[in-house]
C-alpha cells in the first residue's frame, strides 16, 4: 500500500516538474526573443510571406503548380540545332585528324 502511494507522489511530483520546464523553456524563447531585437540581429533571408518573384510581377503558374518558362520559337530551335550539327560535326572531324 504504501509503494502505491509513493508512485503517485513521484508521478506527480515528475508532472510537476515537467510542467514547470515548459515554462522555463517558453520563457527562455521569450528572453532570447527579446535580447535579439535590442541587439538589433535581424533575421537572414527573405521576409516570410514574399513569395519569390519581385513586386508588381504577377505569378504565372504551369501544370504542376511551377512557374511557366517562355518556351523557343520554332526558328530558334532551327538555329540551335543547326549550331549543334555544325559543333559536333566539327568535334568529330578534329577527332579523326588525330
Amino acid at each position: 500500500m504504501a509503494s502505491a502511494d509513493m508512485s503517485q507522489t513521484l508521478r506527480a511530483a515528475l508532472e510537476q516538474l515537467r510542467e514547470e520546464k515548459r515554462r522555463i523553456d517558453t520563457a527562455i524563447v521569450e528572453l532570447e526573443n527579446l535580447v535579439n531585437s535590442l541587439a538589433g540581429v535581424r533575421r537572414r533571408g527573405r521576409p516570410p510571406g514574399s513569395g519569390k518573384r519581385g513586386p508588381g510581377r504577377p505569378p504565372s503558374i504551369g501544370a504542376g503548380g511551377k512557374p511557366k518558362r517562355k518556351g523557343w520559337s520554332a526558328a530558334a530551335r532551327a538555329a540551335a540545332a543547326q549550331r549543334m550539327k555544325r559543333y559536333w560535326a566539327e568535334r568529330r572531324k578534329a577527332k579523326d585528324n588525330k
